[in-house]
């Protein structure tokens, strides 16, 4: 019997935890933004030397990339990947050291979100001109980037 009223009281303190996690997430949630960035499409990493990295990625990790000229690309998952581009074609230390790109569902009101909080929108293929609204690409997507107070590179894409 004391058995049974100490396992129903944790399973009842559980539910309760569970519960107020819930609400207080809900409560929490009404701060956020409107819209999320979504999921991680790609990430871009300037690495010192791709050979290098590419044989520890390839043979000590797993992953299995194909060469594109001076850098090499890794789908991690469907539709995510991993790029790796030589440091050497830095121009400066302005240049960001990675670049991630996200698959907004809503770009154009993520845009509007974004840039509404003084956040500066821009062209990352254009050296980094500044936007009025998301681009449309060859391929289909449209997109924009921000720069990070780092100098690193978020782009938010929608994917035809």
């Amino acid at each position: 019997m004391k058995k049974k009223l100490v396992s129903g009281f944790a399973l009842g303190v559980l539910g309760v935890l569970i519960f107020s996690a819930g609400y207080t997430r809900a409560q929490e949630e009404g701060s956020k933004p409107a819209i999320s960035p979504g999921e991680i499409r790609f990430v871009a990493m300037r690495v010192k030397d791709v050979d290098a990295t590419s044989e520890f990625l390839d043979e000590k990790l797993g992953f299995e990339g194909q060469s594109m000229g001076d850098f090499y690309v890794y789908e991690v998952s469907p539709g995510q990947y991993v790029a790796l581009t030589p440091d050497a074609d830095r121009d400066s230390d302005s240049e960001p050291n990675m670049v991630v790109g996200f698959d907004v569902s809503r770009i154009d009101d993520y845009y509007k979100q974004v840039t509404e909080k003084d956040v500066k929108a821009y062209d990352h293929l254009a050296d980094m001109k500044e936007l009025e609204r998301p681009v449309y690409r060859q391929w289909g997507a449209r997109e924009f980037a921000v720069q990070t107070p780092d100098g690193d590179v978020l782009v938010f894409s929608r994917l035809p």
